[in-house]
């Protein structure tokens, strides 16, 4: 998966420094992921992938299946779904889902969360 995102730099002209920088995503979290100790959480991928103008499918790559899970329930808890409780019984029946489900899923809480920031 780092690779991928190796290459999107290197065809932007871009370092991983100046993904740091613009989006406050750490060396730390970017040098723990390019080492494989790590992947950055569904926040910082969403990040990286707007800033390189990509979806966070596009960083992921297909064998990458077992992140689907951790990126789901980082998504259920940063729109916080616990207050819709039908939203929330969707999410977990999704869980085993195709993985690429779940990431359409995910893509689709993270749209409604920026929607619900633009509306308050």
């Amino acid at each position: 998966m780092y690779k991928t995102f190796e290459t999107l730099l290197k065809k932007r002209g871009i370092t991983p420094y100046k993904i740091w920088k613009e989006t406050g995503v750490t060396q730390t979290v970017l040098s723990n992921w390019k080492h494989g100790k790590s992947v950055p959480n569904a926040a910082n991928l969403y990040k990286i992938a707007s800033y390189l103008g990509v979806y966070v499918d596009d960083l992921i790559c297909e064998e990458d299946f077992q992140l689907s899970s951790v990126m789901l329930e980082e998504s259920m808890d940063e729109y916080d779904v616990c207050k819709n409780h039908a939203l929330y019984d969707l999410i977990k029946d999704a869980r085993n889902a195709d993985p690429r489900d779940i990431k359409i899923i995910h893509h689709l809480l993270l749209d409604l969360k920026e929607r619900d920031q633009k509306n308050h």
